[in-house]
């Protein structure tokens, strides 16, 4: 459902609310389940991977929503999303302890949570001080402003979990 309401709007060009694609039934709950379905077959046992396997898929995701998001002008979920996200949980399962201790696995188990809280936020206001500043419509805002918004993200949820943390 939300690759024919969002990819499909695209291609379509019929007009669907996006409150209707970006939710948690359609959006979030399906990749939980598959992430869960994932864990569950590692701990049966059942569950057989392939570093090759799982880097093409990431690879091939990673290509194919660059060039969904040029052909339908970045709509919302992609089928090259989809597989990233397969290929992103296989390598996840598959080396269960790269990366154990290191900065990004602490940003993902104590960070991620505000970061996708306040990341959209965040983006607005980059975009309205883009778009005043005369430079939004450039490729060199295009390309930096997502490392902007995820480094002004990171820094606010650090910034949060020191003040939980003191009990301030």
């Amino acid at each position: 459902a939300n690759l024919l309401l969002g990819e499909g709007r695209g291609l379509t060009g019929i007009a669907v609310p996006v409150r209707w694609i970006r939710s948690f039934w359609l959006t979030g709950f399906p990749f939980f389940l598959w992430g869960s379905w994932f864990a569950c077959r590692e701990k049966q046992g059942r569950l057989t991977l392939r570093t090759g396997f799982c880097l093409a898929a990431l690879s091939a995701g990673v290509v194919l929503s660059a060039v969904e998001c040029l052909w339908s002008g970045y709509d919302e979920l992609y089928v090259g999303s989809i597989l990233t996200a397969g290929g992103m949980f296989s390598l996840a399962l598959a080396f269960a302890d790269l990366g154990k201790g290191s900065l990004l696995a602490r940003i993902g188990e104590r960070d991620s949570a505000n970061i996708y809280l306040w990341h959209m936020l965040l983006r607005n206001f980059a975009a309205l001080a883009f778009l005043m500043a005369g430079v939004y419509e450039t490729m060199a805002c295009q390309l930096l402003m997502p490392f902007l918004v995820g480094a002004a993200s990171t820094a606010l949820a650090e910034l949060m979990y020191r003040r939980k943390k003191k009990g301030v």
